[in-house]
């Protein structure tokens, strides 16, 4: 939402939708399906106030339109979504051409018009240009497509993502799609499935499917995908994130980040987040002495500070193998009472 608001037409729009007591939800993908209601209404009222006979547009044939052009736009310009007007105009008479429409031409061109003069989602950006108000937008309403695809069998979802895995101007579009399906749709178990074969094919560069599949159940939240789903996905990210060999650090990261959320079953819930190993994630030093300081023989660089050596000797401690977690550290918090705003050496 936060890139959203940077928008300032975006920002009034989610302004007035709160202001029309409009709950804004707390996934993207029905923020934007919202939005884009919100916009044809908009639409609708524009037409009014502008006296145009013409009868309201109906959302849902709108969107029948809107969806099929967005996915042509972005497989045409991904990540810029600009196409030019006699394009768009031929894919919008080919769409309604499969609509039956009776006269293509014309519902192609009054559809533009309506966009030109009543709508701020597709926008005349120039130069004979078209594009969606927000790339996001475009996004969005490609990956409703998508979802619209695999109404029979999810196979033709499965073959669009799997040829993009690994795409950047794809990601959000493959994100979004799960989420129409799992939210909007309300066909969790078909987006589990092509979250399984995503796990199962494993396309694109090593990790790449797997990282996918464990942001869009952080994107759809708790509930969505069944537990063993979410299990597989779980595993997945382990195996991505440890495997530094074929999977690069930054993709391993990614792994990382997003077993965070889902639940790192490496740590105990019950014990501080700490991991589930014999000692905890701790290892036993032995007690033992050695010289503190530098020698300015060995060390040129070395100061005053640090010398002379004197030999100290220490009792057996524990060390902890891993960085401090947050979760580890908001359990300690928790348990002693320890307030982060008085640290103790003040």
């Amino acid at each position: 939402m936060r890139s959203l608001a940077a928008n300032p037409l975006l920002l009034t729009i989610l302004a007035l939708m709160k202001r029309q007591g409009v709950t804004l939800p707390e996934r993207r993908v029905e923020l934007y399906q919202r939005y884009i209601e919100t916009l044809i209404k908009h639409w609708n009222l524009a037409r009014g106030l502008a006296g145009r006979p013409e009868k309201d547009l109906d959302l849902l044939d709108t969107l029948r339109v809107l969806q099929p052009l967005a996915l042509w736009m972005h497989e045409t310009s991904p990540g810029v979504g600009l196409v030019k007007e006699g394009d768009l105009d031929r894919e919008l008479q080919r769409i309604f051409a499969g609509r039956k429409e009776r006269d293509p031409e014309k519902a192609a061109h009054q559809f533009l018009a309506d966009v030109r003069e009543h709508t701020s989602l597709l926008l005349d950006r120039g130069g004979r240009q078209y594009g969606f108000i927000h790339l996001t937008f475009q996004e969005y309403l490609a990956a409703a497509a998508l979802a619209q695809r695999g109404q029979q069998e999810v196979e033709p979802i499965m073959t669009a993502l799997s040829s993009h895995v690994g795409e950047a101007p794809w990601r959000e579009v493959s994100l979004l799609t799960l989420g129409y399906l799992g939210l909007v749709q309300q066909r969790d178990q078909a987006a589990g499935a092509v979250l399984g074969e995503l796990l199962e094919r494993s396309p694109g560069p090593a990790g790449e499917a797997a990282i996918l599949a464990g942001e869009a159940v952080v994107d759809m939240g708790r509930g969505v995908i069944a537990s063993d789903c979410r299990e597989r996905i779980v595993t997945a990210l382990l195996t991505t994130m440890r495997d530094d060999r074929h999977v690069r650090a930054v993709r391993r990261a990614a792994a990382g980040k997003a077993l965070a959320v889902l639940g790192d079953p490496r740590f105990d819930l019950d014990l501080w987040w700490l991991p589930k190993e014999p000692d905890l994630g701790f290892v036993e030093v032995p007690a033992g002495s050695f010289l503190m300081g530098n020698d300015p023989e060995e060390d040129p660089e070395s100061n005053k500070g640090e010398q002379p050596r004197p030999p100290v000797t220490l009792p057996a401690f524990w060390l902890g193998l891993y960085p401090v977690t947050v979760g580890q550290y908001g359990g300690f918090v928790e348990a002693s009472g320890y307030d982060p705003e008085r640290p103790y050496w003040r």
